[in-house]
């Protein structure tokens, strides 16, 4: 059975319509880097990622950057590799 994420990829590739629309390419690559980057935001599930693109859930998860405590950065990251090579 295909993951979800393996049909989203097909639905992004639209190669008549991308050489017509410049911006296109852009607006794939956006959507492939929130796919990329939602699981350090906890939505690790291929469905929910979609679902959280697609209903704009992402500028929930906009702060000020200048008062991010940046150390717990660290802790998210390590939690993260850790729970990957656990896997």
């Amino acid at each position: 059975m295909k993951k979800p994420s393996e049909n989203l990829s097909r639905r992004l590739h639209f190669p008549d319509e991308e050489s017509r629309f410049p911006w296109l390419s852009m607006l794939l690559d956006s959507y492939r880097a929130f796919m990329a980057t939602l699981p350090f935001y906890g939505i690790t599930d291929e469905n929910d990622k979609i679902h959280f693109i697609e209903n704009n859930l992402i500028h929930a998860q906009a702060f000020n950057l200048q008062s991010y405590d940046w150390r717990k950065l660290v802790k998210v990251m390590d939690d993260f590799d850790s729970k990957k090579s656990g896997m």
